[in-house]
């Protein structure tokens, strides 16, 4: 079984918040146009781009969230400005469905967009092949991408925690997902800390009543959960102030900045 630890992803796709704010990466390209904010609410947009199409294609959870990585993967390395991000969007979920050994026809993806986005989206099916090309350049041809998941049923399983719980957990690590948070952190603190998180909400305190003492018989790091769930706490701010209004007058001021 592939391990996380010699994997693609941990050597190549996992950094920290400095490193993303280095000259060669695209974080700082695009905060020169528009706000740390406008930024997160434009990934959160078209998080629920991808979200929609798979929901339309009846397309699994691990296969949306493999999509949205390389999404984050190629914005690392290319500014938001410089590429239609809903054809973006569109060619990382045809590659995720391959990958994932679920796939369709690249119409039925196209005629989705279509579908959605009517004129907004006038591309066809080989600007997606074309565009998948440099999608997988960008990637570096690392198509491998570890998810949560799996190891979260087996945390809430092994704390002996219910069906109630984990879906609440598991809805925690699908918001991550529009978030930055799984290019910082690897899967097993992702499922940590939604476990953590969770166990803070007061619908599950009787539930959770003995959590610390499961967290000190795993021997992990609390204080590092604390920063996670604090981080998640972050993002819930932000989804609560998202305004899919806004985001036509966000992308306004990145082309405007592009043309100037």
């Amino acid at each position: 079984m592939a391990s996380f630890w010699e994997s693609s992803h941990r050597s190549n796709w996992h950094f920290t918040r400095q490193q993303l704010q280095l000259p060669q990466f695209s974080l700082v390209q695009d905060l020169q146009h528009i706000s740390l904010k406008s930024l997160m609410m434009l990934h959160i947009y078209y998080c629920s781009v991808i979200l929609r199409l798979g929901r339309r294609l009846q397309i699994r959870q691990q296969v949306i969230a493999t999509a949205i990585i390389y999404f984050k993967r190629f914005y690392v390395m290319n500014p938001l400005r410089h590429s239609d991000p809903l054809l973006v969007a569109t060619t990382c979920t045809y590659l995720a469905c391959k990958i994932e050994e679920t796939p369709f026809h690249i119409k039925n993806f196209v005629g989705e967009m279509k579908n959605i986005f009517g004129g907004a989206f006038s591309h066809e099916p080989s600007h997606v092949a074309e565009c998948e090309f440099y999608l997988l350049e960008d990637l570096g041809f690392h198509t491998m991408v570890f998810h949560p998941y799996r190891l979260l049923i087996m945390l809430v399983e092994d704390a002996k925690l219910g069906t109630s719980f984990l879906q609440t957990a598991w809805f925690v690590v699908n918001d991550c997902y529009k978030s930055f948070l799984p290019l910082y952190y690897p899967p097993h603190m992702l499922a940590l800390g939604a476990v953590f998180f969770a166990s803070t909400l007061d619908d599950h305190a009787k539930e959770t009543a003995s959590l610390r003492d499961w967290f000190a018989r795993i021997n992990v790091d609390v204080g590092q959960l604390m920063i996670i769930s604090q981080e998640i706490l972050d993002l819930y701010q932000a989804l609560g102030e998202y305004n899919e209004d806004s985001i036509p007058k966000i992308i306004e001021q990145l082309n405007r900045s592009y043309l100037a």
